[in-house]
């Protein structure tokens, strides 16, 4: 079925799975912003070329002369006929695009149909009911009393907030879930003095820091005494070890400051070598929108509440790989230095930062990164490696790895935890996997560097998440990397209108769509019932191309 552009505004105004081409066929998107539905999926252009892959989602109405039988001249105005589902699916139409992408038509969008049940009106509510019935779960089955207590909290705000977003709009009740499950357990769990143990540990390496010059203890005999993380994560420390405050609100203030000002970088230049279709400036308010639908998500929830160990990490790697693609390596070295000199995990973020400014910037932007990098890491971690080197590599290498004379009680049941306690010399075994994952890593950014942030991100995540199966000594929490890191550039990459958007301002858009609707065929054009269309010069004619604007 051959579609001009000119015609695509025709049966993309039917289009009830793209409300984003709405604002042709009375402007639903005026409406509380529901007509960016659909670009949270990343269907917002799909109106802007004649659309042939809307045809395989919608029985659309297009205009056009038929190709079926000998051409002739159009004398009157053109004939109506339904869209099949495919481009070529009419007898007798030209060749249509091949099986691949005729087959990719008709693939499920899986981020529409998301973005288009959260713009329901009882998306949110429903979300959000399941998030407590998750947490109240959650909370039933776990042995660790921080995780009890969070569970119950979370269960109860995330009750209160689906409440509320069956009155409210979704970004107010998303806005009150991030308080109740997130930032109230924080208080409250801070207040009862209750963390998980690597809060107590980086306590201690900050007073070991401030007393001996070293956050490592020379003579660990237990769990609690080791410090796994290298020296700058025991800064977070030093306000508590001075202070009394608990260092999880340092956690939760670096994570969320480096993600909003990721979230805010404009769209990345062209580069020299690569150029990039130009992307719509993020505003703050779409930022804001993000971050609180991040911080609502039950892992993230969670672990701000009662550890918070990685999110400064998380989101110093984050903040990193948005300023590599701006074309900033100096900053972006400084960043993600700084993170890698907190955790062992931030180190592939800083490879694949350098392998995306090789690709867009050239090799010298990339030396400028790995060498601002590296000097920021020598100067956080080398004076302390230099006083004890050997309770540098006990603490911060072995221990991690599990191959220390106590063991570590990081112990999820993951593949390299099963082959290190199941087979004899399994450790070795799990770490030779481990060497080799990174090696097929490094290979696979010299050979297809990532272009884009989003697939420097969806890289590093992937690399995280083979680590964290294949490490010796590994936990479920370490999940958070990839689900952070290859969630966040899309969501704050999206258009959240439907965030914006008020049960009752879904409700009203429908009815300026259908008014708009009536005001066309009120005008002259009957539907796809007609014979023949309205005349080209009549009144029908105009206020079909041309519908009313609210």
């Amino acid at each position: 079925m051959a579609r001009s552009a000119s015609e695509s505004a025709t049966g993309d105004a039917s289009d009830a799975g793209d409300a984003d081409d709405a604002g042709d066929a009375g402007d639903a998107s005026d409406a509380g912003d529901v007509g960016d539905a659909g670009d949270a999926g990343d269907a917002g252009d799909a109106g802007d070329a004649g659309d042939a892959s809307d045809a395989g989602d919608r029985p659309a109405w297009t205009a056009g002369p038929s190709t079926s039988g000998p051409a002739r001249a159009q004398t009157g105005p053109p004939a109506y006929r339904p869209a099949g589902r495919c481009a070529a699916a009419s007898a007798g139409s030209p060749a249509g695009p091949s099986a691949v992408a005729a087959l990719r038509q008709r693939l499920p969008d899986t981020r529409r149909t998301v973005a288009a049940l959260l713009a329901h009106p009882s998306g949110p509510a429903l979300g959000l009911l399941l998030c407590a019935v998750l947490a109240g779960a959650f909370a039933l089955v776990t042995t660790v009393s921080t995780h009890r207590l969070w569970g119950v909290l979370a269960a109860a705000g995330y009750a209160v907030a689906a409440l509320a977003a069956s009155r409210h709009s979704a970004a107010r009740a998303t806005a009150l879930a991030a308080v109740t499950t997130a930032l109230l357990p924080l208080a409250v769990l801070c207040a009862a003095d209750s963390a998980q143990l690597e809060v107590r540990v980086v306590e201690e390496a900050a007073r070991d820091l401030l007393r001996s010059g070293t956050p490592y203890d020379a003579a660990p005999a237990e769990p609690a005494d080791y410090n796994p993380y290298l020296p700058a994560m025991a800064l977070f420390g030093i306000p508590g070890a001075l202070l009394g405050l608990d260092p999880r609100w340092f956690f939760a203030l670096c994570f969320l400051a480096a993600l909003a000002y990721a979230g805010t970088l404009p769209p990345a230049p062209t580069s020299p070598k690569v150029t990039l279709t130009p992307a719509a400036p993020k505003a703050p308010r779409a930022t804001a929108g993000a971050l609180t639908l991040l911080i609502a998500c039950p892992p993230v929830a969670m672990t701000l509440a009662v550890s918070g160990i990685d999110l400064p990490v998380i989101g110093l790697m984050a903040l990193g790989l948005a300023l590599a693609a701006q074309g900033r390596p100096g900053a972006a070295g400084l960043v993600l230095g700084l993170a890698s000199a907190m955790k062992w995990t931030a180190w592939p973020a800083a490879a694949v930062a350098c392998a995306l400014l090789f690709l867009r910037y050239g090799r010298g932007s990339a030396g400028r990164l790995a060498a601002s990098a590296a000097a920021v890491l020598a100067v956080c971690a080398a004076p302390v490696a230099v006083r004890d080197p050997g309770a540098f590599a006990e603490h911060a290498v072995a221990f991690p790895l599990g191959l220390a004379d106590v063991p570590s009680p990081a112990a999820s049941p993951l593949p390299g935890q099963l082959l290190a306690t199941a087979l004899p010399g399994g450790d070795v075994v799990a770490v030779t996997l481990l060497a080799a994952a990174a090696v097929t890593m490094a290979l696979s950014l010299v050979l297809r560097p990532p272009a884009t942030v989003t697939a420097a991100a969806d890289r590093v995540a992937l690399g995280l998440l083979a680590a964290l199966l294949l490490a010796p000594a590994t936990r479920y929490g370490y999940l958070l990397y990839p689900l952070v890191l290859s969630g966040w550039f899309r969501l704050v990459g999206a258009d959240l209108g439907w965030f914006r958007a008020a049960g009752s301002d879904v409700r009203a858009a429908g009815s300026d769509i259908s008014a708009a609707g009536s005001d066309i065929r009120a005008a002259g054009w009957h539907g796809p019932s007609s014979s023949a269309g309205p005349s080209p010069s009549g009144a029908g004619w105009t206020a079909w191309r041309q519908p009313r604007r609210r």
